[in-house]
């Protein structure tokens, strides 16, 4: 887990300014700060329902050409290589700032591990929508979905986590549309290690 940072006194979760003991270990390591995450929390009770409708609405009116695909378990076998194509792409597309990350192969295997990882951690935890099919308020689509399935089939559920890198404006943008409100802000720290000698 990166070392955690405290949010700006003018978001909520503020906490003491002190240094946490990971960064500085990161700092005394000769590491870099090259990210910047944001966790966000949505408090199940506290959701407006009206505005979440209004939000529905005007998604679905500029999604008019898309279908939407819900699944629990592993993703249906016809949509596998698509889901591919969108996890390589999330080492190209989302916001890394100074973070120096390859570009990542995935195949349908690799997938299929991760995809039991993440279940055996009992969460989701990825959204994507490629350049050529922006502007159709698809992640704002994908986010309210998946929000209203927790809802209906977790009702015990009190809240729900999401992070974000802070540059990422377009998706903390639907989240704090939602409702979730940043609590804590995580860094990223990178430290290049020298070439093997021969």
């Amino acid at each position: 887990m990166p070392p955690s940072e405290p949010i700006p006194s003018s978001e909520e979760g503020s906490t003491s300014p002190t240094p946490a003991g990971g960064v500085l270990f990161a700092t005394k390591a000769g590491a870099r700060p090259v990210t910047s995450e944001v966790r966000r929390l949505l408090r199940i009770g506290d959701i407006d329902d009206v505005h979440l409708s209004h939000l529905s609405e005007d998604a679905a009116a500029h999604s008019a050409d898309y279908s939407l695909i819900q699944w629990e378990g592993p993703a249906p076998t016809e949509i596998l290589d698509d889901l591919v194509v969108l996890h390589s792409r999330m080492t190209i597309d989302a916001p890394l700032e100074d973070l120096d990350w390859e570009p990542e192969n995935w195949t349908p295997e690799r997938y299929r591990e991760r995809e039991q990882r993440v279940a055996a951690n009992g969460s989701k935890c990825a959204t994507i929508v490629l350049p050529s099919h922006r502007g159709h308020r698809l992640g704002m689509l994908v986010k309210l979905a998946n929000l209203a399935y927790l809802r209906t089939s977790r009702p015990r559920a009190r809240a729900l986590n999401t992070w974000n890198a802070a540059i990422n404006d377009h998706l903390v943008g639907i989240n704090e549309a939602i409702g979730f409100r940043a609590v804590e802000r995580w860094r990223a720290w990178q430290l290049e290690l020298p070439s093997p000698t021969t």
